[in-house]
């Protein structure tokens, strides 16, 4: 199977705990590589909605919580292998919607830290997951997107 310079789809995110490859890029929704090809469109709408700003340590344990945030948001996107299929592909767009709960903090004396629990689920495409489905929950460390 030939995936193309550019593979879209999962919960992804980037980090110093893991990196990706620069082929890979996030569509929440869908499982990895739902598209494919050598050139793409991505987009992302969000809401973000502070929570709770903890800004507080234990004590002198080496933990500083900063704050916690929810949000609302929609991704869309498509993959293309030349120029004259991209009006095909934006007809054919994947749309995934989910919302989302971050919190971040200080590790020690200066490790960042983020978790995001969130639930995705595709609104326009095939191959997304559907509303209800447990493959569309996620839990990752790192940071957004």
């Amino acid at each position: 199977m030939r995936y193309g310079s550019f593979r879209l789809g999962g919960s992804w995110g980037e980090s110093a705990y893991y990196t990706l490859p620069d082929e890979v890029r996030s569509l929440r929704g869908f499982p990895f590589a739902s598209a494919y090809g050598d050139g793409f469109f991505l987009g992302s709408l969000e809401y973000r909605l502070p929570i709770w700003r903890v800004d507080r340590g234990g004590s002198t344990i080496p933990f500083f919580a900063r704050y916690l945030s929810a949000a609302a948001f929609m991704d869309i996107g498509n993959a293309f292998d030349s120029f004259e299929e991209i009006g095909a592909a934006a007809q054919r767009s994947l749309i995934g919607v989910g919302a989302e709960v971050k919190g971040t903090a200080i590790m020690g004396w200066g490790v960042p830290l983020q978790g995001r629990l969130g639930y995705a689920f595709a609104v326009h495409g095939s191959g997304g997951y559907s509303f209800g489905s447990p493959y569309g929950a996620y839990l990752r460390l790192g940071s957004s997107f």
